[in-house]
């Protein structure tokens, strides 16, 4: 065993990773999302810009939004 730093996991894991919650939702993203672009901050309006997802998603996000669009129409 070495006698040298070992970090802990965990504690690593907050360092490179943003997690997020709310009653309704939960989001989890790493730094590097925000380095190339996936994942973006408005300031002003305080809203995350999420880019590329992935097609499965998008498909149930149409889906649901088309239908809340019949109720309301």
């Amino acid at each position: 065993m070495s006698d040298g730093f070992v970090p802990d996991r965990r504690a690593a894991k907050g360092l490179v990773n943003f997690e997020g919650k709310s009653k309704f939702w939960k989001l989890n993203f790493s730094r590097t999302a925000i380095k190339n672009g996936d994942v973006e901050y408005d300031h002003k309006n305080q809203r995350i810009i999420l880019t590329n997802i992935p097609d499965d998603l998008r498909e149930e996000l149409l889906a649901e939004t088309a239908e809340n669009e019949d109720d309301e129409s």
